[in-house]
């Protein structure tokens, strides 16, 4: 491998674009990929590529964002939401992808972006969330 490669697993995790799927008790690489230096500076600065992970997407309810078995790149350096965006998250014993944004009174809405399945929740300290980290980009050709 170059000295301006990096290489980013892909793991055996599949969050859901919908109901949830359960957590794994062990994160499990399944492949890597290499990925250029220049590639990510380009393309998504501010993240580190010691913090980046693969994961697979499965379900509709983040459609037209991306699509069911996209390959989505996670930032999983970042534990906190701290800007609006598309976020890896459990709650419950489950594994989602939602987006999340804040609202004006400060508390976080979690929502789908397909319109057919849209669902919206507040976080409302009933129970905890972990976020697990942000998704920066989508095998579809998508930056988000």
């Amino acid at each position: 491998m170059a000295a301006d490669e990096f290489t980013i697993p892909h793991l055996a995790v599949t969050g859901s674009m919908g109901p949830g799927t359960d957590l794994l008790e062990v994160e499990e690489v399944i492949e890597r990929m290499t990925l250029k230096g220049e590639w990510l500076r380009k393309n998504l600065s501010g993240c580190s590529a010691e913090d980046l992970a693969i994961i697979s997407g499965k379900g509709n309810s983040m459609t037209p964002t991306f699509n069911d078995g996209d390959l989505l790149l996670v930032d999983c350096g970042v534990r906190r939401v701290e800007i609006d965006g598309v976020y890896v998250l459990s709650a419950l014993g489950r594994l989602f992808i939602k987006t999340v944004r804040q609202r004006l009174d400060g508390s976080y809405e979690i929502s789908s972006d397909n319109p057919s399945v849209k669902t919206v929740d507040v976080l409302n300290g009933d129970h905890e969330v972990l976020i697990h980290g942000r998704v920066v980009w989508a095998w579809n050709g998508k930056k988000l």
